[in-house]
């Protein structure tokens, strides 16, 4: 005796039963997916959120040496309250602060701190020899308790203020985007808009009125 055929009835209630029991389970894997996910945009975002409350903890403290170095270059500001020893002491104490947290900073923005001490400051000229100021002594008060060499040698004599302003107009428009604040519009500038613009550079005063100290 020939059995019957299995009624297609019977197959489609069974395929009804298998899919009936997988669809919980695919959606319970597929609320664990979105699940992870989530927390992983939480991290992330946490993350995120503790590097830019650190550096802006660092900005805090670096931001006044940072004007201060520049104020000193373009003779603006409380530049006279410095000497050259003051402002060179600024720098090793930049230095030691930024290169200690460089991993918290990207690529871009470190290049651009670098150039700024490279406009700023004329280094390696030897073991016992600090860093000269690459500005001109000019309009310079020499304090009695620096001698006259010493003070001479605190200088490089030049005028590097048009790319000391470059430099410093690009550093805190890359920090804009490192505090994760709005880009700052100095960055789409280029380096003759930022000099011409009297927004952005202090006054170029002229040197030629004044005495060497």
């Amino acid at each position: 005796m020939l059995k019957k055929s299995e009624s297609p009835w019977n197959s489609l209630e069974t395929v009804k039963l298998i899919v009936s029991g997988t669809v919980p389970l695919l959606l319970v894997v597929i609320g664990f997916l979105i699940w992870g996910l989530k927390n992983d945009i939480a991290q992330i975002q946490a993350e995120q959120n503790r590097i830019r409350e650190m550096r802006i903890d660092l900005y805090s403290k670096a931001g006044p040496n940072l004007n201060d170095v520049f104020a000193y270059h373009f003779y603006v500001g409380k530049w006279k309250e410095f000497t050259p020893r003051d402002i060179v002491a600024k720098k090793r104490e930049l230095d030691s602060m930024m290169y200690t947290n460089e991993p918290l900073f990207t690529d871009q923005f470190f290049n651009r701190y670098r150039r700024f001490m490279n406009e700023t400051f004329a280094t390696g000229r030897g073991w016992y020899f600090d860093a000269a100021l690459r500005t001109s002594s000019q309009c310079r008060k020499r304090p009695q308790s620096i001698s006259k060499e010493d003070w001479t040698a605190s200088f490089t004599d030049e005028d590097n203020r048009k790319e000391v302003c470059i430099a410093y107009t690009r550093l805190l428009a890359n920090l804009s985007q490192e505090l994760l604040f709005v880009t700052l519009k100095n960055n789409e500038l280029s380096d003759s808009e930022i000099v011409s613009k009297k927004s952005v550079c202090p006054p170029f005063y002229s040197l030629k009125n004044c005495d060497p100290q």
